[in-house]
């Protein structure tokens, strides 16, 4: 048998060690602001695209705003009509606090887990051309107005759940 020799052991670095309860730090909440400016905008492409399935980057499938979004586009598109563009100005967005005091969450497309927004907001007129982009009018424009906007979390981004007038 051949001598056995004492080699220097070595082995391989060590992983750090997990902890088996990962203190997870809370995600810092959305730039709300941001949130709404983009539905907005996506809004207002699909508008001026009028492309209604490019809606369901805004709505969740069935609310009101999108069956409204939805004939608009139809009709535009039944007219040959294009709109110059469709976005709102964002003048200020809050979060609101969930009503405590209420016995049960408010039952909306969104769910109990629904994430009511003030908005406050404007809306230009914006030119309406025919096929050939010759003027043949203008949207209504509105001042500043509140209204209250119910999003929720899909797997792809917050949707308007619902829009309340106030």
């Amino acid at each position: 048998m051949p001598p056995v020799t004492s080699a220097p052991v070595t082995s391989a670095p060590r992983a750090p060690a997990i902890p088996a309860n990962p203190v997870r730090k809370p995600r810092p909440p959305p730039d709300w602001t941001a949130v709404v400016t983009a539905l907005d905008r996506a809004r207002g492409a699909a508008l001026v695209g009028r492309d209604a399935a490019a809606l369901g980057r805004v709505y969740l499938p069935g609310t009101a705003g999108m069956t409204a979004d939805v004939s608009t586009i139809e009709l535009l598109r039944a007219r040959g009509w294009r709109l110059a563009d469709a976005h709102h100005v964002i003048d200020r967005v809050s979060l609101l606090a969930p009503n405590r005091a209420a016995a049960a969450p408010a039952v909306t497309p969104a769910g109990p887990t629904a994430i009511r927004l003030e908005v406050i907001d404007r809306l230009p007129a914006y030119q309406v051309t025919d096929a050939a982009g010759v003027a043949v009018g203008h949207t209504p424009g509105r001042g500043a107005a509140r209204r209250i906007l119910v999003l929720t979390r899909t797997a792809a981004g917050y949707r308007i759940a619902a829009m309340e007038s106030s």
